[in-house]
């Protein structure tokens, strides 16, 4: 019996995608693993609040918010766990409730009909995000009330 490349490889792909995503708690304690996660001060990861922003199969992106810090976390069920892309202080983001940080979103992403581009600052631009997950309330209303902690 023959066996193909093609189908080896699909079969390695497949295995590699085999863990399950992390749940929102698993998430949020994500943060701890941050450089400038706060242990300190008494930051409670289990207060956090995550917004979904992106979903395939395989990958999912994160953002996290505490009283402090947002942060972009990417789950990725092809690697061993999630890993933090970027952190922001909150006194970048909102200051006696205006939002500091400028947000764009561009609806035509480059990658599919499905997805969008949303851009946090000049830093951190060209982030996907999925529109079936914003199609009841849109992705700039949810992401204004999430970072003002409404």
């Amino acid at each position: 019996m023959a066996v193909l490349l093609s189908d080896v490889l699909m079969k390695r792909s497949r295995d590699r995608a085999a863990r399950p995503f992390l749940t929102p708690d698993q998430i949020r304690n994500v943060i701890t693993q941050s450089v400038n996660y706060p242990s300190h001060d008494g930051t409670d990861p289990a207060r956090a609040r995550a917004l979904l922003l992106f979903q395939t199969s395989v990958q999912q992106t994160w953002l996290v918010r505490t009283e402090r810090r947002l942060y972009c976390i990417l789950d990725d069920r092809r690697k061993p766990t999630a890993h933090i892309n970027w952190s922001m202080a909150m006194s970048e983001i909102v200051h006696n409730d205006d939002l500091l940080l400028e947000i764009s979103l561009d609806e035509q992403s480059p990658v599919s009909s499905k997805s969008g581009l949303v851009h946090f600052g000049p830093s951190h631009r060209n982030w996907l995000y999925s529109k079936k997950l914003f199609a009841s309330e849109p992705l700039a209303e949810q992401l204004d009330r999430f970072l003002r902690g409404a």
